[in-house]
């Protein structure tokens, strides 16, 4: 019998997750049917606890439903309460249990790069989101600590607050404070979460701060993360990283919520599905 699994969201047409999970499923002979689903915008709730009576056993949530996910949540794991957003859904013994694998897929993806975080000082740019779900992920892999900087320092602010009980300094600045404060400042890592690539936009940022970094990931991948990895190698910076490994990383990791398998990803982020 099928394992029934499914990804969400509107517009959906785009996503990869189909080819991803089969090729997860191929890896231990397991029989599933992943379906891409749109959902009218409104009727989350109805369609999600629908597809749980179909007989689903997860869901992937994509972007604009992991905050009402969150919230339809029974149960939350507490990589999805710190990130206040639920991309992977799990339905089991009458409840629905909401997780958030994004973190947990950018940090194996930067692992992967051979790229250290521990007793780093890394730089995280921007404040929205995307940047909240990876942080509590981040943070375990003990960083020395971590500067937050955004367009809006009091976003900002209030990101690096509701994180304050960590055991790693996180601190928050405005661009234009970055220009000003930069000095002798070594971030070793820069982590780009925001979205200016889809606009062919980098983050005003100081070069020297490409040029004195170690490496570099951008959290979004293909076209979208060039403009920035363009500008962190010209500015000298080589080792980097797009959101490629991320994606199939946090794929892994809900195969394994739903399954209990860890796949090998090795492979599929060194051959990009076409």
């Amino acid at each position: 019998m099928s394992i029934k699994l499914a990804v969400v969201g509107n517009p959906i047409k785009h996503s990869l997750s189909p080819q991803i999970h089969q090729q997860f499923a191929s890896q231990f002979g397991d029989d599933i049917d992943y379906q891409k689903i749109e959902i009218p915008l409104g009727e989350f709730d109805a369609h999600i606890k629908a597809l749980r009576d179909q007989g689903y056993t997860g869901l992937n949530v994509t972007v604009p439903f992991k905050l009402e996910a969150y919230k339809l949540a029974d149960k939350l794991t507490p990589y999805a309460e710190k990130a206040q957003a639920v991309n992977t859904l799990y339905f089991t013994d009458g409840e629905i249990i909401g997780h958030n694998s994004d973190g947990l897929g950018m940090i194996a993806a930067i692992l992967s790069n051979q790229f250290t975080i521990a007793d780093q000082h890394i730089l995280v740019i921007g404040a929205g989101g995307a940047v909240r779900g990876v942080l509590q992920p981040l943070i375990e892999q003990k960083p020395s600590q971590i500067t937050i900087v955004n367009r809006t320092k009091e976003t900002a602010e209030s990101l690096a607050h509701d994180f304050t009980n960590s055991n790693c300094k996180i601190t928050a600045k405005s661009y234009a404070e970055l220009e000003l404060e930069l000095g002798d400042i070594p971030y070793q890592g820069l982590v780009q979460g925001t979205s200016l690539g889809l606009d062919g936009k980098v983050p005003p940022l100081p070069s020297q701060i490409a040029e004195n970094a170690d490496w570099a990931y951008d959290m979004c991948y293909a076209s979208n993360a060039a403009p920035f990895l363009h500008w962190c190698s010209s500015n000298g910076l080589e080792s980097t990283a797009d959101g490629w490994s991320m994606l199939v990383s946090q794929a892994a990791e809900s195969y394994r919520f739903w399954t209990d398998k860890s796949p090998d990803t090795h492979h599929l982020i060194k051959h990009p599905l076409g």
